[in-house]
């Protein structure tokens, strides 16, 4: 590991107790015992309920003293500890105290219970370091500008430590680069700064990077490993987004722009907890909720709520808020209840999709779904708004949601006390009409309105391209069709005048023709209210060959889950038996003579859970009745109230053809539902699809249909019907082209003055001062038009769809030509069912018009804002330290304080506290300015200081504790691909846009940061996988790890291979192309320069040369290679 040299070096408890015993008076060593035996297990299993934080029972064992005095010389303590009874043992959470812990305390207690005299209690918490506002330190005038350097060099001469020289102008160049931008100087730039002679060339430099918009490429990168950046994942083999989204990229942007804009800390902080609520109207800083957003899991709602407090806590407070989620904090003053106060703040939200400029309008957000997969959605932008303004914040027990206290007081949003009077009154706020409707955004109406001309201009060119009919083509066309329905309508007469083959009831019955393919057609019933006991449910049928044909009711549609039914198949009559889904034959009917026609009738009992069926079987030939006997099946839960995945079903299996009527659903003490297929909505074979709630159900299969008829068993009129229909299709294909770019030209045209109409509207009814009855006016035409556009864009799909039904007719493969059809089929539906509720809505119009986007609540809650306030607060002891603890962790490769989420009494306290104080109150007080911070610290003379080992410091501080020499640091995964790229002047540092797979990361050359990560299998890319790229999950400090592929990955890999090529190319580029290029003294000097940012040794050189002399024409893109794998490549020095 190349961080520094080794870890900072803690006391182990051992050492303190000696310690301890040294400097108290008359230790003796049962006094010791109790500091390295007793003590020790005290604090870990003890203190937590009866330290300074707890004293339950009013009793306190942080000293030896106090426990004596409460606990008769721990005599209580060790009958309570060696307990076998579970309700007096203590401690009462957790495993008990092992024989070997028990038998200490047995031998203390037995040999008097000592402990060292003047043994101090507890600190007060509000003691504790970080609990503390930070304050400047004082420092002497002189000093200005070089506080940092004040407050080392203090502790170098503390310990006798001597500081390194200022390293090399190359190396300094290179590591300011590295740590800035995240990638080396070019040779022109070492060149030029070593030119530089002015005192300011490092100053220049170092604000010319911060200028750089690479810089905010580099620092996003960091930023985004604390606030756990994660592209969507949950199972990505299987398409299904459960954790985070498609749109966090925006959030990376977001990031990015920020740093590059100078945003300030606590300006970004704010906006990711709540730009909803503080830029309601800037939709260029929504996507910075991408940090809530991120924490998604679309299983359970209550792990989106534990990810919001435990990551904010982490990485905005350095808190371990997670650790009270069970029970009140161990060593922090964090009480349970403040977990799940702080969970309050968050309890409101919801996510919702708003469109983004340019963009057609998204997919509305689907929220928790705990079956299906939810498909990552490619447009659009997800943001986090409050949608649930009473949200209650449930208190439980073991971190666990089941274990809810129901009496629990009502929990309102709070902090731990120590930081309440940091926080704000949580105000309610009025948001602007953009923020809760973002649909009268002017991006939004110039979309639509671009959009609706487009469609017209694109309808009017496919018209105009339509080719003309050849003269009296139309004509005999048409007079054929007219002669066909002239017979038919003469056939029927006849028919029905001889009384035979009517419909079953009324003028039309609905056949099923299944005698190829198959038809599934379902209604929801949505005028049934109330399923109660005595419903009945009754069909007629009429089986005109035979095979399988049902009537059933569905528990579960999107399942193809039946509750119950009635089937006919082959001379048997099923259903299933009470308590289940075994079927049963209810009885027999003799097709072949004739019993081919059904009276059915169920009578439904739901409290029983089934129904009584009665059949009457008429046989068509002799008119006799013969009737079954009545029998009880099973309905298992069907009820169709409210829902549309329960309805009835009628199936007509393959090589069945039957005929449907008179469907009756009476419900006691409410008007009889009919379904009989009379009306004006249904003529002579059509197909039901789409009218009155009919859907045809996914496992149809073409050529099926499913018409109403007026007559059915007539071959006479079999036949002519069918000639008809060949004739009606030989004039649509002669139309239909041109009447389907006529309807579509009319749809778009229809389509412009609804969105005319509905802008119209919108403006005037919210603005400021809308006339109310001009307002009224305007709605009105808005709702006509816009069901005009309704209409007539059902009546052009239908035409289209048509369309497609007579180019699949004509398919010559019969595979394809059946696949096409039935695609073509089901698209027919649709629009049939679309044009039949445009036309009830041209009836009973609407109250309003569909809005040009989600419309939520015009008021947000104010929670996350406060939330916000209080962490950016200039008294908040925590937040600026933690921010520039993790800055300056990125730039010393170790940090000021080692527990980097953690700044609680449990963590680590700083090794330079008052570098931590100084720098946390630079970064309030300029504004929360981080490119301040990052000039103070890359400017301080310990930065630049050579990281070169001296024998004499490291006797006295291994670690570089006191920071006499630059630590060493590795370059990051992303560091290593970008600068690889970019030695070979083949990097595309371009900024934004959606994230690119890991797949196409050694083939591709964006920067790192541009490509997903998340924590998954293919999470990351082949080079991040071998060099610690981050863990998604938490990655508050990077891991740094060798092992043996990392090397072969940078000398053997096709991508290290293709990119030395591409170096060699830039460096001879570099090179004078008269004297210098065939040279391989200057090629060996311009190659270290580009790849390691230094020249060459002397020795180096001469071995170099020689290698480049002996392996001819490949040996330069091999010298590439060797320099990539040299420490000083991968080592940021």
């Amino acid at each position: 590991m190349l961080v520094g040299s080794k870890k900072v070096r803690m006391w182990s408890f051992p050492a303190i107790a000696a310690l301890a015993c040294w400097v108290i008076p008359y230790c003796t060593a049962q006094a010791q015992g109790y500091l390295t035996d007793i003590k020790p297990i005290l604090q870990a299993r003890c203190y937590a309920c009866h330290g300074v934080l707890k004293q339950e029972g009013e009793l306190r064992l942080d000293t030896g003293a106090a426990l004596r005095s409460a606990t008769d010389n721990g005599a209580v303590v060790l009958e309570r500890i060696s307990s076998s009874d579970e309700e007096l043992r203590m401690p009462p959470i957790g495993e008990p105290l092992t024989l070997e812990e028990i038998d200490k305390f047995k031998q203390w207690v037995a040999g008097g219970a000592e402990s060292p005299a003047n043994e101090s209690a507890e600190s007060d918490p509000a003691d504790h370091w970080a609990f503390v506002p930070p304050k400047t330190p004082t420092i002497p005038r002189r000093f200005e500008s070089k506080e940092i350097d004040f407050l080392t060099e203090r502790q170098l001469r503390s310990h006798k430590l001597k500081a390194m020289e200022v390293a090399t102008a190359a190396q300094r160049l290179r590591r300011v680069y590295l740590d800035l931008i995240g990638l080396p100087p070019t040779p022109a730039e070492l060149t030029a700064f070593a030119e530089d002679a002015s005192g300011e060339a490092y100053a220049k430099v170092v604000d010319r990077l911060l200028a750089d918009a690479r810089y905010g490429q580099r620092w996003a990168r960091h930023w985004m490993d604390i606030w756990r950046y994660s592209d969507w994942y949950g199972r990505r083999n299987q398409n299904d987004v459960r954790n985070s989204s498609a749109q966090i990229w925006m959030w990376r942007d977001w990031i990015v722009n920020s740093l590059n804009n100078n945003a300030g800390y606590d300006v970004m902080v704010q906006q990711m907890l709540a730009a909803d609520e503080t830029s309601p109207l800037d939709d260029s800083q929504w996507p910075a909720t991408g940090y809530l957003v991120r924490n998604y899991y679309s299983l359970n709602p209550n792990e989106w709520m534990r990810h919001n407090v435990e990551y904010t806590g982490k990485a905005f407070l350095g808190l371990t808020f997670n650790c009270a989620h069970c029970h009140d904090h161990k060593y922090d003053p964090i009480e349970h209840d403040d977990y799940f106060r702080f969970r309050a703040f968050f309890e409101p939200m919801s996510i919702r999709m708003d469109q983004v400029a340019g963009e057609p309008r998204p997919e509305k957000f689907v929220e928790y779904l705990y079956a299906g997969s939810r498909q990552p959605a490619l447009i659009g932008m997800a943001r986090v708004f409050d949608k649930n303004h009473d949200a209650i914040t449930h208190f439980y027990n073991g971190g666990d949601e089941r274990n809810r206290v129901a009496d629990h007081n009502v929990i309102e949003p709070g902090v731990p006390r120590f930081l309440e009077h940091l926080l704000p009154v949580v105000k309610k706020q009025y948001l602007p009409t953009e923020a809760w409707y973002p649909g009268v955004r002017a991006s939004v109406h110039e979309y639509e309105t671009a959009q609706v001309a487009e469609q017209l201009s694109h309808a009017r060119t496919a018209l105009n391209k339509v080719p003309p009919l050849e003269d009296g083509q139309l004509q005999a066309a048409e007079a054929l069709r007219k002669k066909a329905q002239i017979d038919l309508d003469h056939a029927i007469e006849q028919v029905q005048s001889e009384g035979q083959g009517g419909a079953l009831e009324g003028r039309f019955s609905l056949r099923l023709d299944a005698r190829q393919g198959r038809r599934v057609l379902s209604n929801h019933l949505p005028e049934v209210q109330e399923l109660v006991d005595g419903t009945s449910i009754a069909f007629q049928l009429r089986i005109l060959e035979e095979g399988a044909v049902n009537f059933q009711l569905i528990r579960d549609h999107k399942g193809l889950l039946t509750a119950g039914y009635v089937g006919f198949e082959n001379g048997l009559i099923y259903a299933y038996l009470p308590g289940g889904f075994s079927r049963f034959v209810v009885g027999k009917y003799d097709f072949k003579n004739g019993e081919s026609r059904f009276i059915a009738k169920l009578v439904l009992h739901p409290a029983t859970d089934n129904a009584e069926l009665s059949l009457d079987v008429l046989n068509v030939v002799t008119m006799r009745v013969r009737k079954l006997e009545t029998v009880v099946m099973a309905i298992n839960g069907w009820d169709p109230v409210g829902t549309d995945n329960k309805p009835i079903l009628l199936d007509c299996r393959s090589g069945t053809l039957a005929v449907f009527d008179d469907i009756r659903i009476a419900v006691p003490q409410q008007n009889e539902i009919v379904l009989n297929f009379e009306g004006k909505q249904y003529s002579d074979g059509q197909d039901v699809g789409g009218v009155d709630n009919w859907k045809i159900g996914g496992s149809s299969v073409a050529p099926a249909t499913s018409q109403t008829i007026e007559v059915f068993d007539s071959e006479l009129v079999r036949g002519l019907r069918n000639s008809v229909d060949a004739a009606s299709a030989a004039v649509s294909r002669l139309t239909l082209v041109r009447d389907a770019a006529v309807s579509a030209v009319a749809a778009a045209e229809a389509r412009v003055l609804a969105v005319e109409s509905v802008i119209a509207a919108d403006v005037l009814r919210y603005s400021e001062a809308p006339a109310i009855d001009r307002t009224q006016e305007l709605i009105s035409t808005a709702i006509s038009k816009s069901i005009e556009a309704d209409v007539s864009r059902g009546t052009a799909e239908l035409f289209a769809s048509r369309v497609a039904l007579a180019t699949a007719e004509k398919i010559a493969d019969a595979d394809q030509r059946k696949t096409a059809m039935a695609v073509a089929q089901l698209r027919i539906t649709k629009a049939n069912t679309a044009v039949v509720a445009a036309n009830k809505a041209v009836a009973t119009p609407p109250d309003d018009y569909e809005p040009l986007s989600v419309q939520t609540a015009k008021t947000s809650t104010g929670r996350r804002t406060a939330l916000a306030s209080m962490l950016i607060h200039r008294n908040n002891p925590l937040t600026a330290r933690v921010a520039v603890n993790h800055i300056w962790l990125r730039h010393f490769h170790v940090p000021l304080v080692e527990t980097v989420f953690d700044f609680g009494r449990n963590g680590k306290p700083p090794t330079h506290p008052r570098i931590l104080d100084y720098l946390a109150v630079e970064l309030m007080e300029s504004g929360w300015d981080m490119k301040h911070i990052h000039r103070l610290i890359v400017k301080s003379a310990a930065y630049q200081r050579g990281s070169q080992d001296d024998a004499g410091n490291s006797q006295i501080d291994p670690d570089n504790v006191w920071l006499w020499r630059m630590n060493t640091g590795r370059m990051e995964a992303e560091g290593i691909r970008d600068s690889l790229l970019y030695i070979a002047d083949d990097l595309d540092v371009s900024a934004g846009g959606r994230s690119l797979g890991n797949a196409e990361a050694l083939t591709t050359n964006r920067r790192s940061l541009y490509y997903e990560t998340y924590p998954e299998a293919g999470g990351a890319n082949p080079l991040g996988e071998l060099f610690d790229a981050p863990n998604p999950f938490e990655c508050y400090r990077r891991t740094s790890t060798i092992v043996p592929q990392q090397a072969l990955a940078l000398n053997n890999s096709d991508f290290v291979h293709q990119v030395s090529q591409k170096a060699v190319r830039r460096v001879e580029a570099l090179l004078d192309p008269d004297s210098d290029k065939l040279s391989d003294r200057h090629f060996v000097e311009t190659a270290f320069l580009a790849v390691l940012s230094r020249s060459p040794s002397v020795e180096e050189s001469t071995k170099c040369e020689e290698f480049l002399s002996s392996y001819g024409d490949k040996a330069r893109a091999g010298l590439i290679r060797v320099l990539i794998n040299h420490s000083d490549f991968v080592s940021i020095q």
